[in-house]
């Protein structure tokens, strides 16, 4: 085997022909920049591709979460937006969505809010009875004026009285 000798930079990679080195000319090295400044170009397409994926799915992901916050707490949708920075701020959804309510002071679940709109709940036997707002609390009432709501809420079919 020969020795081959040193090539400076700059210069092609030698081939043989017969029994001589030719070195390829330095025209032809140039083309490596070419395809390397392509490698570059097709590199930071795929990071940016990525990046916009990326963001599509976090989108997405926080869309999903979003709704089961919005069912268990549904004040959340008014402060969606606040909610949603927190969020890309590296807060779980969960913790953002009760950081915010409560500080907006609207920390509350649908069955509570439901419980305030249709009044007091008094549980009677094994029945839920709601008294509407206004109306006198059980303990109000005289035995005649408790009986008669008794009568009638037995006439509407919502329970029925037992003879003892």
């Amino acid at each position: 085997m020969e020795d081959t000798p040193l090539r400076k930079p700059g210069e092609g990679a030698p081939q043989e022909v017969g029994k001589e080195k030719v070195v390829a000319p330095p025209e032809k090295v140039g083309q490596k920049d070419d395809s390397s400044a392509k490698i570059a170009e097709i590199e930071a397409q795929r990071v940016k591709d990525k990046a916009e994926a990326d963001a599509k799915i976090a989108k997405l992901e926080f869309e999903n979460d979003f709704k089961d916050i919005v069912t268990q707490y549904p004040h959340a949708s008014e402060l969606r937006d606040k909610i949603q920075e927190k969020v890309n701020a590296g807060i779980p959804i969960r913790d953002a969505a009760i950081t915010v309510l409560h500080g907006e002071g609207k920390l509350a679940t649908r069955a509570e809010i439901e419980q305030a709109a249709a009044g007091e709940q008094t549980l009677g036997g094994s029945t839920d009875i709601q008294i509407p707002k206004g109306s006198k609390r059980p303990e109000e009432m005289s035995t005649e004026e408790l009986r008669a709501e008794l009568v009638k809420e037995e006439a509407k079919g919502t329970f029925r009285l037992v003879d003892n």
